[in-house]
């Protein structure tokens, strides 16, 4: 799958295999066993990513759900994060090497703050983001498959605003469905 148009249905909740740089095109036709086969018909690459994923979504005649919007780690498809509290994630940002084990649960999950690792060895990726912006963030949403963080911010608005104005998401008591 184009990484483009694959980072797009991410965007939109859509479960989404894309394959890595130098994986060959066997590995599509190997993972299709596995999975629920969805049939993408053949997409102009020459397209932006944004106008692949409409082109997509029209065929299909899938509008998108808002609640689906960003529910998905746009780098890993995981769908579950921990939504760690701001005074967490400055403790993760700022860790100076302290002599006791400190840990905190999110749900299932348990993130030592000092190594800044779940308990499955999955480390938060906190260096993404400016600790100086941390003090308009209450709560940060890690991917528990792979570390990135997320959060509430004007990124979330400007892909809400984009999906809106192509018609993409379902508008209240509109009937949607999700590939």
């Amino acid at each position: 799958m184009v990484l483009g148009l694959g980072h797009q249905l991410r965007l939109c909740g859509v479960d989404t295999v894309i394959l890595q740089q130098g994986e060959h095109h066997d590995q599509a036709v190997k993972l299709k066993q596995y999975v629920r086969p969805v049939m993408i018909f053949e997409v102009n690459n020459l397209l932006p990513a944004k106008e692949q994923l409409k082109t997509v979504l029209e065929h299909y005649k899938v509008v998108i759900k808002e609640e689906n919007l960003l529910s998905r780690c746009t780098a890993c498809n995981g769908d579950n994060y921990a939504l760690v509290p701001q005074e967490d994630m400055r403790k993760l940002c700022t860790r100076s090497g302290a002599r006791h084990r400190e840990t905190r649960t999110y749900d299932a999950h348990v993130l030592d703050l000092e190594s800044a690792c779940f308990d499955g060895g999955v480390r938060v990726q906190w260096e993404s983001f400016a600790i100086e912006r941390m003090s308009h963030v209450d709560t940060f949403h890690v991917c528990v498959k792979c570390g990135k963080v997320y959060w509430e911010g004007s990124h979330r608005r400007r892909v809400n605003q984009q999906m809106r104005s192509s018609n993409l998401i379902a508008g209240p008591g509109q009937a949607s469905e999700i590939l």
